[in-house]
């Protein structure tokens, strides 16, 4: 899952973390992204995050937000 090609979503929200992640989606109308992430300081989380129109770019920003609020 390190390697996970599709790495536009949650790996790009917490940089600096290493994402273990696997992508699904459903053409444009869905995309989700669950994973294992290991954070900077080396606690490791688990994140799931499903969405409906959303795309990439939300997933990201998401991400971002939930790695702001665990420092």
């Amino acid at each position: 899952m390190a390697n996970q090609k599709y790495r536009s979503a949650m790996p790009k929200g917490f940089q600096g973390a290493t994402v273990y992640d696997k992508v699904g989606f459903r053409e444009e109308s869905e995309y989700h992204d669950v994973g294992i992430v290991r954070l900077e300081d080396g606690r490791k989380i688990v994140v799931s995050i499903m969405t409906e129109k959303v795309g990439v770019t939300g997933i990201a920003n998401l991400s971002r937000q939930i790695s702001n609020a665990l420092q």
